[in-house]
């Protein structure tokens, strides 16, 4: 190509690029078959004078399709890539004789229009937006913008004389000349290369609410009272309000229909235009707070925070009401970032940080207060997990917080990367900390009672060192409740607030920005909450277990199993009447804070326990005739249907056998003698046995007398 710009620098070679075509195609011909070593092969196989002819007329016609063709049968012959380049270069410089020609005929019509003609504009405009030569094109366009703007003047003076004339606030039509001036300087507008995007306003539409920006100026802009930093929602009322009584009125007045911005609302533009003043009032408010911030003195400090929180939630409240009230949509997406969008991420954290503070000392006094833990009876109903007064007071001093929070959840705010940030460490800083530090609390109480727990022999007596903490009884159990209802009423409250709205849209922000894709940005807290919750449950069973055990013990030390004599039902030894009002002090406390299903598994596991010492200590451990056997069964009046007890039901089962029904299971005479055979299938096919292990089974049998 350097060959071609040295033989062509514009287009007045354009004359000279046939021959030089034509000269260059005779050289390329002569010299490929003077230099060609297969030159009598290639002669062979081409024939030149067709290949000549074609190529002449692909020159002339400037068929660089027929050309590519050539290149592709023959090979990258050198004189036919030549005259490809040639032909594209011929084309360029037409293309660009043609551009400046149309340049040139734009120009001089530009330059002769001296009023608004909208066809002639309109067809000067579409004239220059097909020029492909972008140089050529920026500088008609920047041209034209400057004719436009210098009518402006004229057409927009036209339409404040007749909007002022007309009084149309007041009047219920129109006049004609209103109309037609209205409709003249947005058709003017329309005519400028770059169209106006929010927040930038239509000539006309700004036109009109001039009076407004007059009015507003005098009353923010001023010495006036109204004029205070410290309420911006004065002004952003007034504009609100003005809204309120003129934009139902301007938009039944003023249509776009039959202009050049048929496709825009006359609501929303109204609107923006009306907004210039007050955001220009918006930014030097701003200005102002954040200046203030720099200062050094700590009261002065928080004062104007206070201030730039109020200022925050201000602009929220009135973006909302645009959005809602007015359905101001400027960008016709749904998306407008409101007058929100001019504050930067730093302002926020001054917000993140103060609430942050504020919210650590509420929660600090919640957890550090005297009955932080004291379970409160008459928050929830009976038959109800009861919170303590620390979870409760944790649950109301979320909702709070996440009742201010959730003003930022606007969809129209929902692309300002600002407030994505802001919403993240809001979470991390204030409910994430909050729960770990609550749950570490409880974990430590957790901890403290289970190294207690191991260590006592008894939690049925005191320690007689009053020093020691008190694990026993109603008081110890009360404990394991303390944390145990913490844990399990901010479980509760935790998943509730899974299924809430801004939960689900903060878990969605977390996931466009990390790879660790989370169902709930609480999943990982609650699985510690969980964990933690069971664990305290066990301790309760071990804990209600330990008790029973103690007790028994004490209850079968002093009974003879093996005695014939038929005491009456209702005689109970002091053994076990300290075992029934022990566990019946411990029950009717448990019932009173949990609900009827968790006292249902904390029954369970106490049944289970009873059941498991009969069977370990008191089955497993005498030698029963069948008469004796009959007395204990009679004793415990076990309920068949409960599942807890079957264990303890086919004990009973298998001691009732006699010599007499053992036959029946194999060749045997005696109990004695099956239980030393060890073959036990036929035994458990029959009595449908599911509980008692092969040991179990040997270990009973040998026991009956």
């Amino acid at each position: 190509m350097s060959v071609l710009n040295q033989w062509f620098t514009g287009v007045q070679d354009l004359e000279l690029v046939n021959d030089k075509i034509k000269e260059l195609e005779a050289e390329r011909l002569e010299l490929q078959q003077l230099s060609d070593p297969n030159h009598h092969q290639t002669s062979s196989t081409i024939d030149f004078e067709e290949l000549s002819k074609q190529l002449k007329f692909s020159i002339a016609n400037s068929d660089i399709d027929t050309i590519n063709a050539l290149i592709t049968g023959h090979g990258d012959i050198p004189s036919l890539v030549a005259a490809k380049n040639l032909v594209l270069e011929r084309q360029r410089l037409l293309s660009l004789k043609s551009q400046q020609s149309q340049y040139k005929d734009l120009d001089e019509k530009l330059n002769e229009i001296t009023y608004f003609d909208l066809i002639g504009l309109k067809e000067l405009k579409n004239g220059i937006s097909e020029l492909t030569n972008l140089k050529y094109q920026a500088t008609l366009y920047d041209k034209l913008d400057q004719l436009i703007i210098s009518l402006k003047p004229k057409y927009q003076q036209a339409l404040v004389e007749s909007a002022g004339s007309s009084k149309w606030v007041n009047s219920s039509s129109i006049a004609p000349n209103l109309e037609t001036d209205f409709h003249n300087l947005l058709n003017l507008q329309s005519l400028l290369n770059k169209q106006p995007k929010y927040p930038d306003t239509l000539w006309a539409f700004e036109t009109l609410a001039s009076n407004f920006k007059i009015s507003f100026d005098y009353h923010f802009n001023t010495e006036k009272e109204t004029n205070r930093i410290d309420r911006p929602e004065l002004f952003l009322n007034y504009f609100t309000n003005y809204l309120s009584n003129h934009l139902s009125k301007f938009v039944g007045v003023f249509q776009l229909q039959d202009t050049e911005y048929s496709d825009r609302f006359a609501h929303s533009e109204f609107i923006t235009a009306l907004l210039k003043p007050v955001r220009e009032k918006f930014s030097q408010v701003l200005k102002i707070l954040r200046s203030s911030l720099e200062e050094e003195n700590p009261k002065t400090q928080e004062a104007n925070t206070q201030l730039l929180i109020h200022f925050i939630k201000e602009t929220i409240t009135f973006d909302q009401a645009l959005v809602s009230d007015f359905y101001y949509d400027p960008l016709d997406d749904g998306n407008w970032e409101g007058l929100f969008a001019l504050f930067n991420y730093t302002d926020l954290e001054k917000w993140l940080n103060y609430e942050t503070k504020l919210n650590v000392a509420n929660f600090e006094s919640i957890i550090n207060s005297s009955n932080c833990f004291h379970i409160d009876y008459t928050s929830v109903g009976d038959a109800q997990l009861k919170p303590t007064v620390s979870a409760i007071k944790l649950k109301y001093l979320f909702e709070n917080i996440t009742n201010s929070f959730s003003k930022f959840f606007l969809q129209n705010y929902e692309n300002n990367s600002s407030l994505k940030k802001f919403k993240l460490k809001f979470f991390a800083k204030i409910y994430l900390r909050f729960l770990e530090s609550y749950f570490q609390r409880l974990e430590d109480g957790f901890i403290a009672f289970n190294e207690l727990f191991k260590k006592s022999r008894s939690v049925i007596h005191s320690a007689k060192n009053n020093t020691e903490i008190d694990i026993t009884g109603t008081k110890g159990l009360e404990r394991l409740f303390r944390i145990y209802c913490s844990l399990k009423y901010t479980i509760n409250s935790l998943n509730y607030w899974n299924q809430e709205f801004i939960f689900i849209e903060l878990n969605s922000l977390f996931n466009e920005y990390s790879t660790n894709k989370t169902l709930s940005l609480f999943s990982s807290i609650l699985s510690d909450y969980n964990s933690l919750a069971e664990k305290t449950l066990q301790l309760i069973n071990s804990f209600y277990s330990k008790t029973t055990t103690t007790l028994l013990r004490n209850y079968t030390q002093l009974n003879d199993w093996n005695d014939r004599s038929s005491p009456a039902p209702t005689t109970f030894t002091a053994q076990l009447a300290s075992v029934i009002d022990t566990l019946q002090e411990l029950n009717q406390f448990t019932v009173k804070v949990i609900s009827t299903n968790e006292f249902l598994v904390v029954k369970n596991s106490l049944s289970y326990s009873v059941a498991d010492y009969f069977f370990n200590n008191i089955i497993k451990s005498n030698h029963f005739s069948h008469k004796d056997f009959s007395i204990v069964w009679e004793k415990l009046q076990l309920s068949r249907k409960f599942p807890l007890y079957k264990k303890l039901i086919e004990a009973f089962q298998i001691m009732n056998l006699d010599d007499e029904q053992i036959t029946q299971f194999g060749p045997f005479n005696t109990v004695n003698q099956f239980a030393k055979s060890g073959h036990f299938e036929i035994l458990r096919e029959v009595l449908q046995l599911e509980y008692l292990t092969d040991s179990d089974l040997l270990d009973l049998l040998l026991r009956i007398t």
